[in-house]
């Protein structure tokens, strides 16, 4: 009996295929961005200031030029224009420099050379980033601390859907044709225990991994992991606003389990999704 061909392959058989290799450890993983594992690095340091921030990001002129450019956008401008990376750190203050940092650190993980899944990529973008920052605004209304942690989490809590699309991209010619609703389904069941996997090989801690592999829900169970229910209820919150791959099909905010959890009411999620709305349409990095 003759073999499929790659092009005749559908993309869940594909993807299923790439699932089962990477579990097995068949499959070989991209290792950790350096800049990624430098910024993780920073995270960690109990010490970073301001200007130690500042040295870190002259050395790069592209997360530079990208801080400098945020620090002058409508969202932070004022009369005089930041021209220095001080300038704009001292505009934005610590929390923020340090969430453009991570952003734009980790936004070589999101792009990809075959044009057929650019628009995927620039999706899940922008999707990611904005859950980042939802997550952030969910922080600060709970009074949880380590905002940069909840950033970074956000940023790479669909991790998984990243590595297949990019293995994917290498792997389908130009006469397989792509369904978006099949890829987005693939995609969907298979990306939290495949972003398990990546970020135990990138050696991040257990909250990341669990953050990776539970973000979905719908329902948590004690243990209970705050950081956990916070990506969770700015996953969705993302989703509301049309900053996902699919349509939203899920319930209002205020129903989901993280919500109650959190004890977050349907008025306060109104606010913060204006605010996302607004910070995302002002300062989107590309």
């Amino acid at each position: 009996m003759p073999t499929q061909t790659q092009s005749q392959k559908s993309i869940w058989h594909i993807v299923n295929a790439l699932v089962q290799e990477i579990k097995q450890g068949e499959l070989e993983l991209p290792v950790m961005p350096r800049v990624v594992e430098d910024t993780q690095r920073a995270l960690a340091d109990p010490d970073m200031t301001l200007d130690k921030i500042a040295r870190i990001v002259e050395q790069d002129t592209v997360v530079s030029a990208r801080l400098i450019a945020v620090a002058n956008t409508p969202y932070y401008a004022r009369q005089k224009k930041a021209k220095t990376v001080k300038d704009a750190i001292l505009r934005l203050g610590e929390k923020e420099t340090k969430h453009i940092v991570i952003a734009v650190a980790n936004r070589s993980l999101f792009r990809t050379r075959n044009p057929r899944f650019k628009t995927f990529m620039e999706d899940l973008w922008r999707h990611s980033l904005a859950t980042a920052n939802a997550a952030v605004l969910i922080a600060e209304y709970l009074d949880f601390q380590n905002s940069e942690k909840l950033f970074f989490m956000g940023l790479l809590h669909d991790i998984g859907k990243i590595i297949i699309l990019q293995k994917l991209s290498g792997l389908l010619d130009d006469a397989h044709a792509v369904d978006t609703a099949e890829l987005n389904h693939s995609l969907y069941d298979a990306h939290q225990s495949i972003g398990g996997v990546i970020l135990r090989k990138w050696r991040f801690g257990k909250d990341f991994i669990q953050v990776a592999t539970l973000h979905e829900g719908p329902k948590f169970y004690p243990p209970i992991n705050k950081s956990l229910l916070i990506v969770n209820l700015a996953n969705a919150l993302t989703h509301k606003i049309g900053y996902s791959l699919v349509p939203d099909e899920g319930p209002p905010l205020a129903e989901l389990d993280s919500a109650r959890k959190l004890h977050i009411s349907s008025e306060t999620l109104d606010v913060i999704t204006e605010k996302i709305k607004t910070l995302m349409s002002s300062v989107e990095i590309n």
